[in-house]
């Protein structure tokens, strides 16, 4: 069987790129290397005696707990998930959290169209091959995502699924405050029985210190590309798996590159086409952290008039915002009046500062 232990040893073996800093070992990620071992040596023994089991015990076969890891940004929960999965071999899935709901979403709209039983397909056709399922950055904002895993996941949990997920939620704050909340406690109380809970907050979130180090505001030098920018892009794509898809926002689409919460776009997709409020809030509420590539000086004043509303939305929402730019934020337009600019000037700099950044802890 292949080791998680041993993939997450030979992880720090292989970083050869230290243009941010190595990878540091430490002692939460190892005890969970081991645990994670554990589950699936578990799982390995059970394959190859449920027909035995089944065959001569009539009751189900004993539990096997899964694993809810939760902690900061930037503890490496992400990164332990992925070491389990390439190792875990055949029967194990991975999916990002808005990838899960959007899945169980559609299964239940197929059900509900074909006049069968929503909870009961959802659990048929979801389970089906798989054995473990990994959920990355579980976190529960929506009422109808918060009704629908109340309902399925029970079902789930009775056909022998195994859930590792990560969040930076406790089990018993999911969802906290929201609306028909008492519906919901059922899926946290399911979660309690089914997985072990492991909070991985160890160490320094190097990530966030290389941002606070290096500063979010990367500007070019001679227009060269920016290798600073990009090591601080790669603090991300480490332990994240990168992928590109496209926000739909009334209409329109803004392709993002994404890595755990943390996305990545052209500033002139922002801002030299037609771009509004909810697209930067979509932006916003997509992730924590957003890279922002080749920001140039604005010729014409909707560029900046757009800019100046995309800073006051991330700036509301919390967004952390690290810009590859061309010149400093006070050369980006010369004729400021009337735009709101001096209060987007003062807004950049508290964005830029190491209270700001820490919002990421």
């Amino acid at each position: 069987m292949n080791s998680v232990m041993a993939a997450y040893q030979q992880k720090f073996i292989n970083v050869a790129d230290n243009d941010s800093g190595p990878l540091i070992e430490d002692p939460g990620q190892h005890a969970l290397a081991k645990r994670m071992d554990e589950l699936l040596e578990a799982c390995e023994n059970a394959s190859s005696s449920r027909s035995l089991w089944s065959r001569f015990v009539k009751k189900q076969p004993p539990l096997i707990k899964g694993l809810y890891i939760h902690g900061p940004v930037g503890r490496g929960k992400s990164m332990m998930m992925n070491l389990l999965v390439s190792v875990a071999g055949t029967g194990v899935r991975r999916l990002h959290y808005a990838q899960w709901t959007s899945q169980l979403h559609a299964l239940m709209t197929e059900a509900r169209a074909q006049g069968l039983d929503p909870v009961k397909h959802v659990v048929q056709k979801f389970s089906e091959g798989t054995r473990l399922v990994c959920v990355d950055e579980l976190e529960i904002r929506d009422i109808t995502d918060a009704m629908l895993l109340s309902r399925v996941m029970q079902g789930l949990f009775e056909e022998g699924l195994i859930l590792v997920s990560t969040s930076n939620t406790a089990p018993d704050d999911l969802y906290k405050d929201g609306l028909n909340r008492a519906l919901f406690l059922p899926f946290v109380e399911a979660i309690k029985q089914h997985c072990d809970v492991v909070t991985l907050d160890y160490g320094e979130d190097y990530r966030r210190r290389h941002l606070t180090e290096a500063g979010v505001w990367q500007q070019r030098v001679s227009e060269q590309a920016n290798s600073s920018y990009e090591a601080l892009w790669r603090d991300w794509a480490k332990v994240h798996d990168v992928s590109e898809h496209d926000l739909s926002i009334q209409g329109r689409t803004l392709t993002v590159t994404q890595a755990g919460p943390a996305l990545r776009c052209p500033a002139r997709r922002l801002f030299q086409e037609n771009r509004g409020s909810s697209d930067y809030t979509a932006l916003a509420q997509g992730g924590k952290v957003l890279f922002l590539d080749e920001l140039m000086p604005f010729s014409m004043p909707d560029q900046a008039r757009r800019f100046v509303l995309a800073v006051d939305v991330f700036y509301e929402l919390g967004l952390v915002l690290v810009v590859d730019a061309l010149v400093p934020p006070a050369d980006l337009f010369q004729d400021q009046q009337n735009l709101g600019f001096a209060r987007t000037l003062s807004r950049l700099q508290e964005m830029q500062s190491e209270q700001w950044v820490a919002k990421l802890g």
